[in-house]
């Protein structure tokens, strides 16, 4: 369909025109859409390539984590699709200072945080922090816990085993619904394990999912 210079518009019918704008935008849309996408998926398999070959290169620092758990909180409201989900955040107040790389840690939550809304539909997804112990039996304020939860698809026992593999994904079903090729919780799980993070998952298929942390206040490698 052409339009000529001179051409009345109104000769070939405005509803043809809006149509045919509405139908570029719509293919416009789906290109940026893939673009972004394979953009992600190449910013994902560089990190995990920097860590297979180099390890994590931590820069250890002292931080204020209920004000970095804010800013975390703020980058997922504006950077990830929360599909209609509602978004719980339990940030205790008196969190104080911890010692970890700030760039590491963030990336693990913003992980985790995608995994959960990506797998949840009109859900909901939840974050919380608060003070813990590194010993169950040890009442000492050693460590700081995180909870990742959401009320999605969940995994079965197999995908469990697997969970934190890369290019894993649960099974195939899923696989055809959701983008993303299975490299964040890889890239979490080696990040979690250079800032000495617990990582831990529990999952029933069609009940959702909760991610835990367990992170010691102050790193091994940290110099005051």
């Amino acid at each position: 369909y052409h339009v000529t210079p001179g051409d009345d518009v109104s000769d070939h019918g405005f509803d043809s025109l809006y149509e045919m704008t509405t139908s570029w935008g719509k293919d416009v849309g789906r290109v940026l859409g893939s673009g972004r996408h394979l953009l992600l998926m190449v910013d994902d398999l560089l990190d995990l390539s920097r860590i297979e070959v180099d390890g994590v290169k931590l820069a250890i620092e002292a931080i204020d984590l209920a004000l970095l758990m804010h800013e975390i909180v703020e980058l997922v409201e504006i950077s990830i699709d929360l599909r209609g989900n509602a978004f719980q955040v339990d940030i205790a107040p008196d969190l104080g200072v911890i010692s970890t790389d700030r760039k590491a840690f963030t990336q693990i939550l913003l992980n985790l945080l995608s995994n959960a809304f990506k797998y949840t539909h009109e859900g909901q997804v939840a974050l919380r922090v608060r003070r813990a112990s590194l010993n169950e039996e040890d009442v000492e304020d050693d460590a700081i816990e995180v909870i990742v939860e959401d009320s999605g698809e969940g995994m079965s026992e197999e995908d469990l085993k697997k969970v934190f593999g890369a290019f894993v994904q649960a099974d195939d079903s899923y696989t055809r619904v959701h983008e993303g090729v299975g490299l964040g919780l890889a890239i979490a799980s080696k990040l979690a394990e250079a800032l000495e993070v617990t990582l831990d998952v529990v999952s029933t298929r069609g009940e959702g999912t909760r991610f835990s942390l367990t992170l010691p206040r102050v790193h091994s490698s940290f110099e005051a």
